[in-house]
């Protein structure tokens, strides 16, 4: 069985016809549709890591660090993902003769309560829908890349113009997908420069880190594999292979 799979891989790498064992070779089109699976496949991992990350910003603290309002801790270093915010920081003594570094990773709180949000300087309403939003729209593009890998699959097993039509339309919304978590995750960023200090010092910048330069080769592979679809979904009417008649049963 693992060697019939390794030798159907091979097959297509080779451009042969995945399901022959004669040297004929695989059309351009069904290359290109393997390509948007394999694609697709990978981009559905690479934003799995993207949301599990803590890399999305970096905050640029300069040299000696900020001090943090309302405590003795000074900001070295911070950075922050979907989930969590990290921080490096290096405690003052009562003296300010010595210090100490210890760096924490916090989780984020969705769902606090409305005492919690007063009494906390880093969170306000505004904030904590944000970060809903872009966490919940995450998650659920997860599930349409799923469906949508499942049905770039199925649309090369089945080889009729609706299924690939379906397929692209399910890309195109992992594409929109993604770039709805970018832009309400730089609303949230400009929202906590200019009304959250406790979580955006003065002083300080952020840099978008590697995890949004992820989300963005996530959301081109997306598009590309959407066009391939498209592109290869036409009726072909002379060829009757993509238009065969799908007997529908009747009680």
């Amino acid at each position: 069985m693992f060697a019939e799979r390794g030798q159907r891989i091979v097959n297509i790498l080779i451009g042969r016809n995945p399901d022959s064992t004669e040297a004929k070779p695989c059309s351009w089109k069904q290359r290109f549709l393997y390509g948007a699976l394999i694609g697709s496949t990978l981009a559905t991992i690479l934003w799995l890591a993207a949301v599990c990350a803590n890399h999305w910003v970096y905050w640029e603290v300069p040299d000696g660090g900020v001090t943090r309002q309302g405590t003795r801790d000074v900001l070295e270093a911070q950075y922050a993902g979907m989930w969590q915010i990290c921080r490096v920081e290096r405690q003052q003594e009562l003296n300010y003769t010595s210090s100490k570094h210890f760096e924490y990773c916090r989780p984020l709180d969705f769902f606090p309560t409305k005492e919690e949000v007063e009494q906390d300087p880093e969170i306000d309403y505004t904030i904590l829908n944000f970060r809903r939003a872009v966490t919940a729209i995450a998650i659920i593009g997860l599930v349409v890349m799923v469906t949508a890998i499942a049905f770039t699959w199925y649309s090369i097993v089945q080889p009729r113009y609706i299924f690939k039509r379906l397929a692209g339309c399910l890309q195109i919304g992992c594409a929109a997908g993604i770039l709805v978590c970018i832009e309400i995750f730089q609303g949230m960023m400009s929202h906590m420069k200019g009304n959250l200090p406790a979580t955006y010092p003065a002083n300080t910048n952020h840099v978008l880190g590697a995890c949004y330069g992820l989300s963005w080769l996530c959301f081109a592979v997306f598009v590309v594999a959407s066009i391939v679809l498209f592109v290869n979904s036409h009726k072909r009417k002379e060829k009757r292979s993509e238009d065969n008649p799908v007997i529908i049963g009747r009680i």
